[in-house]
């Protein structure tokens, strides 16, 4: 043979051609069938319920920063959101457009200041005619909090809250 690495190419072509071949003819199962058998959980959703923690009440001298609480809204969709808070009498509509974020600013209020008591009409409640992704912040001068807001259909009933003291009943 006169050309070896000719032969090589030609070779290689078939090789990897036939390998294609055999690889398609292998069923493999779709998403639409995989969904079928599992249960996807996910942080998207249309409807949720929101709720603030207290934040740090450092000491307000003149530099500090006022509390900042605001929640965050993303969809892949072109989104229609309604935020309901019946706290601070808040029932509006939002738009949000696919891929960007909105921030949606909320007073000093919609921070809970209860301990073991229930706060009534605390709760945000966010719903959407599309999945939606949201995240919550509240922010003071030096501390931060923020999270990432679950769908109602995923939510459990028990959960634990991590906090800088702790609220042993011991104490």
């Amino acid at each position: 043979m006169r050309h070896p690495l000719l032969f090589f190419v030609i070779f290689c072509f078939f090789f990897s051609t036939a390998n294609n071949f055999s690889q398609e003819a292998t069923p493999r199962p779709t998403p639409k069938t995989q969904r079928q058998t599992e249960i996807v959980k996910s942080s998207e959703g249309r409807e949720f319920y929101l709720c603030f923690m207290v934040n740090f009440n450092e000491d307000q001298g003149s530099n500090s920063k006022p509390l900042e609480i605001m929640i965050f809204i993303t969809s892949e969709f072109d989104a229609k959101v309604q935020i309901d808070f019946p706290k601070e009498k808040i029932k509006e509509t939002v738009n949000v457009k696919a891929g960007q974020i909105i921030s949606y600013p909320l007073n000093r209020f919609a921070q809970s200041t209860l301990f073991e008591i229930e706060d009534v009409g605390q709760a945000i409640h966010i719903t959407s005619d599309v999945p939606i992704s949201v995240y919550g912040l509240n922010r003071r001068q030096q501390t931060t909090d923020n999270y990432l807001a679950f769908p109602i259909e995923v939510l459990g009933t028990e959960y634990m809250v991590l906090s800088y003291y702790s609220f042993d009943s011991k104490n």
